[in-house]
């Protein structure tokens, strides 16, 4: 969908005689302008009553400019550390689509749950606006495949300006009272991350992950299609103080500009799988026999991401063959499936950008340890944001070790034939090369 500008040519008006206009129009004249007014009052004091109620729990938030009236939402993740190690993951349920099975999160729609698209109107604010109507902030993405290092580019973000990020999934917000809309006039979100930073001025980045990306899960509940990939882009979920969840969704033309962050596909998939590793530990607490299991037959360490590489490898061996036969080239790919998934996740991302002629601005996530005043100056100068100079220590963790050289050369080889020419672009230092970075 290409944003485009309409202008319709004024229609010619038949010529009249002024003086007769003047004389017979002066009393029509002051009648049209008396009701006019008697409206304008009217349409203000049910304005005013409305306002009143829908930013009374907004008192503590920073203020910024409206212009959309709809926002983004994709798959609801749970947060993790700054470190880019465990970040996004979620349980999930199944269902079919139509047009292709597709993979729903219990924690936010999936692509093939078609959340509604929102049909809320705004309605037409006054001349006498109040400021929280004039300085609403512009949302701009930050698109990432998850295990990206998502986390961490939100957090230096808010610690460096001074003002809250947001996010499609409501249950990422950082305090008790129902998720806040960046918005009153958007309760379809994105929702404000900390109510004790104020908004930007400028544009608010906004979490969103997308759709394709479940873990130990067939082709059939992955592979997606462009217009369900940014469907689920714009889809999330509001949470009241209860923990209650309503999925929502909003329109494509809310997005002005996108911060596009991209990993290391090799380290990319290790951190997913030291999430899932977290997420057993927390069930084996809870007392799930089925996770103490499997974390007694996966370390977190090269060798349990190796036997859960072979093993979602195998269980899915024979559905990957037929959906990909490309792999078949390729013998001895580890973790074949997250590969696919990684390369699928860019390459419609790409596209639906490009698509809606959407402004983004590339990290690299290495680059936060070698090139980090640059990378993040980049950022913040793309966002129109001040650097206060509070910022947060950078780790990168080295899983060079997790896959050998062996193995990573028929990988490379598949990303090559799977990924389209602007993926590709975007990973030349990954894959010029079969060291990690």
């Amino acid at each position: 969908m290409h944003r485009s500008k309409i202008q319709s040519s004024p229609k010619k008006q038949p010529m009249q005689n002024l003086n007769s206009r003047k004389k017979t129009g002066r009393n029509s004249t002051f009648r049209i302008a008396l009701l006019g007014g008697i409206a304008l009052m009217i349409h203000y004091s049910v304005f005013r009553n409305s306002f009143s109620s829908s930013t009374s729990s907004l008192s503590s938030v920073g203020v910024g400019q409206e212009k959309r009236q709809s926002v983004n939402s994709g798959t609801e993740t749970s947060g993790g550390d700054y470190y880019g190690d465990t970040i996004e993951f979620q349980d999930s349920e199944v269902t079919e689509s139509p047009i292709v099975k597709s993979r729903v999160e219990v924690n936010d729609p999936s692509v093939d749950e078609s959340p509604p698209q929102s049909d809320f109107k705004a309605p037409v604010v006054p001349a006498e606006t109040p400021d929280l109507y004039l300085k609403r902030p512009e949302v701009a993405w930050l698109m990432s495949f998850p295990n990206s290092g998502t986390s961490y580019t939100l957090s230096v973000v808010r610690r460096s300006t001074q003002t809250t990020t947001a996010t499609n999934y409501g249950r990422e917000k950082m305090y008790e009272e129902s998720s806040v809309s960046y918005h009153p006039l958007h309760p379809e979100g994105p929702f404000i991350h900390k109510l004790d930073l104020k908004l930007p001025s400028t544009y608010i980045l906004t979490k969103t992950h997308c759709g394709g990306y479940c873990s130990d899960c067939p082709p059939r509940l992955y592979i997606i299609n462009k217009e369900d990939f940014q469907t689920a882009c714009l889809s999330g979920k509001s949470e009241d103080k209860d923990g209650n969840r309503e999925a929502v969704s909003y329109d494509i033309d809310a997005i002005r500009k996108a911060v596009y962050l991209i990993r290391n596909p090799f380290d990319n998939i290790v951190s997913r799988f030291h999430l899932i590793h977290n997420e057993k530990v927390k069930k084996e607490k809870s007392g799930n026999d089925d996770a103490t299991k499997w974390l007694k037959e996966h370390p977190r360490d090269e060798k349990g991401f190796q036997k859960w590489c072979q093993a979602t490898d195998k269980k899915y061996e024979k559905h990957e063959k037929e959906a990909f036969p490309q792999a078949l080239q390729y013998p001895g790919i580890l973790c074949q499936s997250e590969i696919i998934k990684y390369i699928q996740w860019h390459n419609l991302a790409a596209e639906i950008l490009e698509d809606n002629e959407i402004p983004i601005h590339l990290i690299h996530y290495e680059d936060y340890k070698y090139h980090f005043d640059d990378t993040l100056e980049g950022t913040l100068d793309f966002l129109q944001l001040s650097n206060k100079g509070e910022l947060k220590d950078f780790h990168l963790s080295d899983y060079s070790i997790y896959f050998s050289e062996d193995e990573r050369e028929p990988s490379i080889k598949l990303i090559e034939e799977l990924a389209t020419a602007s993926t590709l672009e975007k990973m030349q230092r990954y894959i010029k090369t079969t060291s990690s970075y």
